[in-house]
């Protein structure tokens, strides 16, 4: 049951991340085309797509946890004997769960803290664009959780 539940929020964190990856390629198209074509740009196109490129970074970087596809020097599983590569995982998630931790808390402040500001374009409030760590720390300690539970 479990492990049904955190591949369907996965696999909706992955629908998220492609559906704001097709509007970053429409949205700059649409800048560009209105630029040269029309001599007119839109003022929230700009900072839509630089939205639309932070959420879509940070939260991919969960679903490449959770994927095992981020970079890594997998030269030393070659090196170690199985003992110490069981190590040297347990020291890497030991990282990830400190530095998702950070990413919690950081997102948080960032988010009390800019959510008075304004992004100029979008009309809408700058801790938005701040959300997106403090969410993605939230996924990345979820994506953690499955790998130690083996729910992937």
């Amino acid at each position: 049951m479990l492990g049904r539940v955190y591949k369907g929020f996965f696999s909706v964190i992955f629908t998220v991340c492609k559906l704001m990856l097709a509007l970053q390629v429409i949205i700059t198209s649409y800048i560009v085309f209105g630029r040269y074509v029309l001599n007119s740009t839109p003022p929230w196109g700009e900072p839509a797509v630089l939205m639309l490129m932070v959420w879509f970074s940070l939260l991919s970087s969960a679903l490449a946890l959770k994927d095992n596809a981020h970079i890594r020097m997998s030269i030393i599983d070659l090196v170690l004997p199985n003992r110490g590569i069981k190590i040297f995982h347990g020291f890497y998630y030991v990282l990830i769960l400190l530095f998702a931790l950070f990413m919690v808390i950081a997102g948080y402040e960032l988010v009390q803290l800019t959510s008075t500001s304004i992004i100029p374009g979008l009309k809408i409030s700058s801790g938005w664009l701040y959300a997106s760590v403090l969410v993605s720390g939230i996924c990345i300690l979820i994506a953690l959780l499955g790998k130690v539970r083996k729910l992937s």
